[in-house]
C-alpha cells in the first residue's frame, strides 16, 4: 500500500510529514517482520499427499478449513492507492470505507483466534504434516523440487518463518484496538481512546497504519492457500 499519494505535493506539510512517519513506521513494521525471512526455495514446489485412512483425506475440520479459506484468500482484497480530497481546505480520506473493508476482510485471518482461518490455526494443522512420518496418524506432505528431489525439510522451515513473519508484524501493531474498539466490536475499554482519535483527526493516521502492512501478510499466507488448493478448489457457482 502507497500511503504518501501522488498530490503529496499539494499537501500541507503537517499532513505530508505525519503521512510520511505513518508510512516510515509501516516499512519498519514490515522490515521487522521480514527479517525472519531466511530460507530461500530453489525453485517451484510440488506436493505429495499421503493418508492411511481410507476415507477421505482430510477430516471434516480439515477439509472445512481448507473450503472456507480458499474461497477467503482468494477474495482478500489489497489495500488500494490513499485518495485524498481537498475540502475547502480540510483534508479527507475519500476512500476511507475501502481502508475499512479491507481491514475487515483480514480479521478472521489476523484477529480471531478462534476461527479455523486464524493464521496460526492454518499453521497449527498444515505444518505438522511435513512433520509426520507415519500417514497411519494422519496426513502426511513430502515437497519436492522440480528435480523431484525431496525438500520437506526446507519448505516447512521456510513456511514456518512465513508463520513467525505474520505473529512478528502484528506484535508491533494495535489491531486489538482496531477491531474490538471500532470495526467490528465497540468495547467500553477503549470508547474513550476512539473518541479522542475521531474527532482529531487521529484516527485517519490508525486506518493506514494498520491496512499498511496487509499486502505482505497475504503474501505469507499464500502457501498455505497452494496446499490446501491442490486438494480442493471450489469455485462460485453461477447464477
Amino acid at each position: 500500500m502507497k500511503i504518501l499519494p501522488e498530490l503529496a505535493d499539494r499537501l500541507p506539510e503537517s499532513i505530508k510529514d505525519r503521512l510520511l512517519d505513518v508510512e516510515n513506521e509501516v516499512q519498519k513494521v514490515i522490515a521487522k517482520g521480514r527479517g525472519v525471512l531466511a530460507t530461500e526455495l530453489s525453485g517451484p514446489i510440488a506436493f505429495h499427499y499421503e493418508h492411511g485412512a481410507p476415507s477421505d483425506l482430510l477430516t471434516p475440520y480439515e477439509r472445512a478449513q481448507s473450503i472456507s479459506f480458499i474461497t477467503r484468500f482468494g477474495q482478500l482484497p489489497s489495500a488500494e492507492r490513499i485518495d485524498l480530497r481537498d475540502e475547502s481546505g480540510q483534508w479527507y480520506i475519500a476512500n476511507l470505507a475501502s481502508l475499512r473493508h479491507v481491514l475487515n476482510e483480514f480479521r478472521p485471518v489476523i484477529q480471531n483466534q478462534s476461527d479455523s482461518v486464524h493464521y496460526t490455526r492454518l499453521h497449527q494443522v498444515w505444518y505438522p504434516m511435513f512433520l509426520r512420518k507415519n500417514s497411519a496418524e494422519g496426513m502426511t506432505v513430502r515437497a519436492v523440487d522440480a528435480e523431484a528431489r525431496d525438500v520437506t525439510p526446507i519448505f516447512a522451515k521456510w513456511i514456518g518463518e512465513r508463520n513467525r513473519a505474520i505473529k512478528i508484524i502484528l506484535e508491533q501493531l494495535d489491531y486489538d484496538y482496531v477491531f474490538n474498539g471500532v470495526l467490528a466490536h465497540a468495547d467500553s475499554m477503549y470508547s474513550a481512546r476512539f473518541l479522542d482519535d475521531y474527532v482529531s483527526g487521529r484516527f485517519n493516521y490508525v486506518l493506514l497504519r494498520h491496512a499498511g502492512p496487509l499486502d505482505v501478510i497475504k503474501d505469507c499466507l499464500e502457501p498455505y492457500f497452494w496446499l490446501m488448493a491442490t486438494l480442493t478448489f471450489p469455485k462460485l457457482g453461477a447464477l
